[in-house]
């Protein structure tokens, strides 16, 4: 029904795109949106990947030997910041790398809290969009180009001040990003295939991010030059693809108009009482703790334990997206006859167990699995898993927070995702801390104990996860979405008595 008949004359240039409701996203238009995915999950990767291998890097594994015994030997890119020990694990980089993503994680609920009430003409989330995405490359490519070419307190200080602009535009574009999907979504199928594209885009994102130095050796065959000229490439490409959505998507015409937001802390604290949220957004903290630790030890797992060129790595990863895009569609149908949760949890266990061997890879397993195998194993028995883990976290959350707008009548898909990004990235950066600690026992060839460390720690976290997501109900969230769309009243307040369930964000209220 017509809404003109009730809006005042001054009604707003937004209120007006919405006075028939708002429209259904075409194919077309979902695929265009996950571009802005593979833009900024590129450069993060990016950065995810490169950042402490760049400046922790392993011995040059061209004095690799067959027997991986090799110990004396140059590293592969120069030295930029002392490798001083202190505190027995600490050095720069640890406190640096896991400072910038706590930064990063701190800024979340601000920007969420700024977007959800932010009112122009082109919406709340697109503008931020605007703002965020060239900063946020620009940013990526220059922490890969410290001012002095030896080790100097200038280079700490550029370390510093890059990952906080880096990390800061990045929060600006991805917080108010994630917010979309459950307002672009207005089915569950469609925010299941919102979640289904940006899922691949990530994928995507992680093959790019892991072959800087394959696309900068197509230029120069000397390793420190062939990693930035790929740097540079890629982060001109992310930035490219983050700006389609800006210019493709109207967010008026397809997202309802915003109903009221909660200040920042009351927000947060209505989070938090959703009985729905608390589990999934546990399980999310373990989860990223653990994928931290393994996208940091990429470029080690290849170069120290397997013993393999790096440009071995984008061969790895090229495999495991383009078996876990070919699971995308099969995950999808899985989805609707087996529900969400139930893949979640066998995709956590699965990756639990091949990070199990992470501990033997490389030599230790040569007497039953030549390496050639080991490296099979990964995309062969990673596939299903990352598919799963990339695409259903980011719908169950759009669950979360559309049936929150339906049953509390306010907007706060925002603060949802800030809070759950929040969490992420402090397990993020514990990751991250935790595994450049490790390399401090070892990350070289022959002295390797520090990355082989990683497996088992990740084992655990990842039984973590599966234990807390346990307690996530989703039969009963898909039922009071289902009831709060029928019942009378809804947006006003919790749903009604005759709903016969009260909303998880109501108990705390």
């Amino acid at each position: 029904m017509s809404r003109v008949d009730v809006a005042p004359a001054s009604t707003s240039a937004i209120e007006h795109a919405h006075v028939a409701g708002p429209q259904k996203l075409t194919l077309r238009k979902e695929l265009l949106f996950s571009v802005g995915q593979l833009g900024w999950s590129t450069v993060q990767q990016l950065v995810g990947i490169q950042l402490v291998y760049f400046y922790i890097p392993p011995d040059d594994v061209a004095q690799c030997s067959g027997t991986n015994q090799t110990k004396h030997a140059d590293p592969i890119f120069p030295q930029y910041v002392t490798d001083q020990r202190f505190a027995v694990v600490l050095n720069v980089v640890v406190i640096l790398a896991s400072a910038g993503r706590f930064f990063d994680a701190i800024t979340d609920p601000l920007v969420a809290t700024f977007s959800d009430n932010l009112r122009t003409s082109r919406g709340r989330r697109i503008p931020c969009l605007a703002i965020g995405a060239l900063p946020c490359a620009a940013s990526a490519a220059l922490l890969f180009f410290p001012p002095i070419d030896r080790v100097s307190g200038w280079n700490i200080v550029w370390l510093a001040v890059l990952q906080i602009a880096f990390y800061a535009s990045l929060t600006l574009y991805c917080t108010p990003y994630f917010a979309m999907i459950p307002e672009l979504g207005r089915t569950e199928q469609q925010r299941l295939d919102l979640s289904m594209w940006t899922s691949m885009a990530f994928a995507v994102g992680s093959v790019l991010a892991g072959s800087a130095p394959v696309i900068g050796g197509l230029f120069t065959s000397e390793a420190l030059g062939a990693i930035r000229v790929g740097i540079c490439v890629i982060c001109l490409v992310g930035a490219l693809c983050m700006y389609v959505p800006v210019f493709t998507i109207d967010e008026p015409r397809y997202c309802a108009a915003p109903q009221k937001s909660e200040p920042l802390f009351a927000a947060l604290r209505h989070c938090s009482c959703n009985r729905h949220f608390r589990p999934y957004v546990a399980a999310d903290f373990a989860f990223f703790f653990a994928i931290a630790m393994i996208q940091t030890g990429m470029p080690f797992y290849v170069t120290v334990l397997l013993c393999l060129p790096i440009d071995v790595l984008t061969a790895v990863l090229g495999g495991l997206v383009a078996l876990s895009l070919a699971f995308n569609y099969p995950v999808n149908v899985a989805t609707r006859r087996f529900g969400k949760k139930r893949l979640v949890l066998v995709a956590m266990v699965m990756m639990a167990v091949l990070f199990s061997m992470l501990f033997f890879a490389g030599e230790r397993l040569t007497w039953l699995l030549p390496i050639w195998v080991q490296v099979l194993l990964v995309p062969l028995f990673g596939a299903w898993p990352i598919c799963v883990l990339g695409m259903l976290p980011n719908a169950i959350l759009a669950d979360i927070t559309f049936h929150d707008s339906l049953v509390s009548g306010t907007s706060n898909e925002g603060i949802y995702f800030a809070a759950r990004t929040f969490l992420q990235k402090i397990g993020v950066t514990m990751g991250i801390f935790v595994f450049a600690s490790l390399t401090n026992f070892g990350n070289s060839p022959g002295d390797d104990l520090g990355v082989r460390l990683s497996g088992p720690t990740c084992v655990v976290v990842l039984i973590a996860a599966a234990i807390a997501f346990s307690f996530y109900r989703e039969d009963e969230l898909t039922r009071e979405i289902a009831m709060a769309q029928h019942a009378t009243g809804v947006g006003k307040g919790c749903a009604p008595a005759s709903a016969g369930a009260s909303s998880g964000s109501c108990a705390c209220a």
